[in-house]
């Protein structure tokens, strides 16, 4: 990419720049190209767990940082294969560096050279070149286990503890994925938008986002209709709702069929399983709260936010957002209401189911203890009975005279009698049923 100065849009028309991977010269020349703010390229570089949605006026552009949900389609975690590499690792004693211990690790050695992909719609081409990333980034996504630890502002190990932390991690996301928990990765998005007609959208994976979106701006659809960046803008949030909607149908499937298994026969694993879920779904809508918030400031506040920040020389009654757009996005609020009503509820279902699991297993276990009781008022007389024919006086008529038809003679009686009184109320129950 040159410095030059960039050529104009013609109006009506609309450049998107679709970037996978952070790296740093690719930022440093759209920074100087676009004349970006240094604060939104800071929050695009700094390398944080920080996966939250938030939006930053400046007097070039807007800033939006938010996050993509997306469930692997194909299975990119073997679950067998996870639990033989944490298997291997816990008897062997050993830890071989995974995930983020093996970025500790790497750490150490010179940075790799990478090959960001550049998509530029209006050039109609995909540039390559040899960046070297900046040492504190991370390409890869995250789960939705560690978006917690952002969420939660958890405070990250030092590289010692990193390997142990991250053993166990491992073993935690070993047992979801045993359990029959979702999958989500998490990932970065940033959006740059610019008055002049450019969005620019950088991914922190390294695959290209919005694949989705290019096939729709192949056909006629509302983005082409309404030619203004926004509008694509418009089309990432919606795009990220869609996927949130896909999550929560996902959990309450999960939470059906758990259901009707807890209902057939609550077990301890179902309320393992319970446990997790409750866990993710608490976190996801953690995580996704911030984006109710500012889907309506940018309903409500754009206007009033750009003009605070513009430069007295701009006249423009509107701000970066169209009215279309404006109309727009009442609908990705409703969904992303209904997401959150939707997730409230998965939230109680799994609760009571939870608690019914324990109160069912707490009627079982009063079950055998009354058998237990039972079986202890019957048999504890008989014991008495031996125990008394089982003594060594001398001399002892009731044993030396007698054979053990003694006991049975004495014994029998009482057991007869025992049982009549523990086994009443069944014995009533059978023969009055009916009545």
């Amino acid at each position: 990419m040159q410095t030059a100065k960039r050529p104009e849009l013609p109006k009506g028309q609309v450049r998107w720049i679709n970037i996978a991977g952070v790296s740093w010269d690719v930022v440093k020349q759209l920074a100087i190209r676009f004349k970006l703010h240094p604060l939104s390229v800071e929050d695009v570089m700094t390398d944080t767990h920080d996966k939250s949605f938030k939006i930053d006026y400046y007097q070039q552009h807007l800033f939006a940082q938010l996050t993509s949900f997306t469930i692997p389609h194909e299975g990119t975690r073997d679950i067998k294969k996870v639990a033989k590499k944490v298997r291997e690792n816990s008897s062997s004693g050993h830890y071989y560096p995974t995930g983020r211990s093996r970025q500790h690790h790497s750490q150490r050695r010179p940075p790799n050279t990478v090959l960001p992909t550049i998509q530029t719609p209006d050039a109609d081409i995909i540039l390559q070149a040899p960046m070297e990333p900046a040492r504190s980034l991370r390409s890869r996504s995250s789960t939705l286990s560690e978006l917690g630890k952002a969420t939660l502002s958890v405070v990250q190990p030092t590289f010692t503890a990193g390997a142990k932390l991250t053993m166990v991690e491992d073993a935690v996301q070993t047992l979801k994925l045993q359990s029959g928990t979702l999958d989500v990765d998490t990932a970065r998005l940033f959006v740059f938008l610019l008055k002049d007609g450019t969005l620019i959208t950088i991914h922190q994976s390294a695959t290209l986002y919005g694949t989705e979106l290019t096939q729709q701006l192949k056909g006629p659809c509302l983005m082409r209709a309404v030619a203004d960046p926004s509008m694509l803008f418009h089309g990432h949030l919606d795009l990220i709702g869609d996927h949130l909607l896909t999550i929560a149908d996902e959990y309450q499937l999960m939470i059906l069929e758990l259901e009707r298994s807890i209902l057939l026969k609550p077990t301890l694993v179902a309320v393992q399983s319970l446990h997790l879920i409750l866990g993710d779904i608490r976190l996801l809508h953690m995580a996704i709260k911030p984006l109710q918030r500012i889907i309506y400031r940018l309903r409500r506040y754009d206007r009033d936010r750009y003009k605070a920040v513009a430069s007295a020389a701009d006249n423009t009654t509107t701000g970066f957002m169209c009215e279309e757009t404006i109309i727009y996005l009442s609908d990705i609020l409703d969904h992303v209401r209904f997401i959150m009503l939707s997730l409230d509820s998965q939230m109680a279902i799994t609760k009571e189911l939870i608690d019914y699991t324990f109160n069912m297993t707490s009627y079982d276990s009063r079950d055998v203890m009354r058998i237990l009781l039972i079986v202890t008022v019957i048999f504890l007389p008989l014991m008495f009975i031996a125990q008394y024919f089982g003594m060594n006086f001398e001399p002892m008529p009731s044993v030396n005279n007698y054979s053990e038809a003694l006991y049975w003679k004495v014994a029998s009686p009482v057991l007869f009698v025992l049982l009549l009184g523990a086994l009443r109320h069944r014995i009533c129950n059978f023969f009055f049923e009916d009545d």
